[in-house]
């Protein structure tokens, strides 16, 4: 039996911390939930165009209507910890990056040598979701230029 891909599902803060509209740009802050499965080839597909609210300018020339979707500029993301445990937690420590040029959300974790106890570079996520992300509050702040 296949393994199916894990998806993410991008959720902005209700009012008044979801949005912030200025001259130019609208500022988007919210949470990005993880379905179970396994980790994607290439990272997470961050599909913007459910965002509810967003008015943004679609990529290149096109319009609105001809995309459905838009691009932000920019996006921070990273992890708050368990928000939901009674106790709370701290940050996971897996780092979360969005990817400028696809646009998706990748996961990255501190590659650990067990036989010299020391810690070397980031590397990426692969196979199956752990229970230590599902746990976390991913957290994001995305930037539109505005219509």
């Amino acid at each position: 039996m296949a393994q199916v891909n894990s998806t993410a599902t991008i959720t902005p803060f209700a009012y008044p911390k979801g949005y912030d509209n200025t001259q130019r740009m609208q500022v988007v802050r919210g949470t990005i939930s993880l379905s179970p499965g396994q980790y994607p080839p290439g990272g997470f597909s961050l599909n913007w165009s459910t965002v509810e609210g967003l008015k943004a300018i679609p990529p290149g020339n096109q319009t609105p209507s001809s995309t459905g979707s838009v691009i932000p500029i920019d996006v921070d993301i990273h992890s708050t910890g368990n928000l939901n445990s009674t106790q709370g937690t701290g940050p996971s420590g897996y780092i979360y990056l969005w990817d400028s040029v696809v646009g998706n959300m990748h996961i990255f974790e501190v590659a650990t040598d067990a036989a010299s106890g020391s810690s070397g570079p980031l590397v990426e996520i692969g196979g199956g979701i752990s229970a230590t992300i599902f746990a976390d509050t991913i957290q994001f702040t995305a930037w539109f230029a505005r219509e």
